[in-house]
């Protein structure tokens, strides 16, 4: 198995443990839909990672 392949498996479970609770799968939808907010490249450069 690569390393690729690992990391997509083990993203497709994260989000399967998250959507499986009523009320993270609410806050990822709303989060989903918000447009405003910064980038992640904004956030990073505003941390220094």
């Amino acid at each position: 198995m690569t390393i690729a392949l690992w990391q997509e498996i083990m993203a497709e479970r994260e989000t399967a443990y998250l959507l499986s609770s009523p009320a993270m799968k609410a806050r990822l939808l709303t989060a989903r839909k918000r447009q405003d907010g910064i980038s992640l490249e904004a956030a990073c450069e505003k941390l220094g990672i």
